[in-house]
């Protein structure tokens, strides 16, 4: 029973979150397709020159940019360095250049702490899962407690990264445009328009994502420790 009451109010949380949100993977998708806006992006520099440009505007200077073939911008800790796509069209590659910057000035610590934690977390939900099919853990009862506490840190420590990350990009980027004068006044303001309204329907989704992503696998070890026991 306690395993059933957990999962009503997770998916009623989820539910709620995601009525407020009031946005879609499609909405957000509509929003991130603007070829005009594309088109002024695809004059300004490449991605590694500008994501030298962000570094030093936030005194970044241990921090490596290196380019890959992958389609993805992504900030590594561990190796303390910035991996960017060839993509130049794309309107939202400056802020999203910009946002893992950002998570390059961020503690190194809590930033590994996060990757390790969250590795062990989907891990021992796993092991857990597994070992409760077989009857070899007893009592889920204290191990929900437990999965449940090591969610909630997670998520906490998940949710400062990103938002730190996601509040502070605007302003940085606003920055990098002005500075820059490959592209005219008023494509800046266009594009800064555009980065707005992308903003507020991102934003909320990306945290509602991020709750889901960490949710899920709780909820499915619950709905296997119910049927089990």
């Amino acid at each position: 029973m306690e395993y059933i009451m957990c999962l009503i109010g997770m998916g009623s949380m989820l539910g709620i979150m995601y009525a407020l949100m009031r946005t879609s993977t499609k909405e957000l998708k509509k929003l991130k397709n603007k070829p005009e806006y594309d088109a002024i992006t695809a004059k300004l520099p490449d991605n590694v020159t500008l994501g030298k440009q962000v570094l030093a505007k936030l005194e970044n200077t241990h921090t490596t940019i290196e380019e890959t073939k992958e389609n993805q911008t992504l900030y590594i800790a561990i190796s303390d360095k910035i991996t960017v796509s060839k993509e130049e069209k794309n309107y939202t590659r400056v802020q999203t250049l910009v946002h893992e910057c950002i998570h390059a000035k961020q503690p190194k610590k809590l930033l590994i702490f996060h990757f390790i934690f969250g590795n062990i977390y989907f891990f021992s939900i796993l092991v857990i899962t597994i070992l409760t099919i077989f009857h070899i853990i007893p009592n889920t009862l204290i191990i929900s407690n437990i999965l449940l506490i090591m969610a909630i840190l997670f998520f906490t420590v998940k949710l400062y990264l990103e938002l730190d990350a996601m509040t502070k990009a605007p302003f940085i980027t606003e920055k990098i445009l002005r500075e820059n004068t490959s592209i005219s006044e008023e494509e800046k303001r266009k594009l800064q328009e555009g980065y707005q309204k992308v903003n507020e329907k991102a934003i909320p989704y990306s945290v509602f994502v991020m709750l889901l992503n960490i949710c899920i696998p709780f909820a499915i070890y619950l709905l296997i420790a119910g049927i089990v026991h």
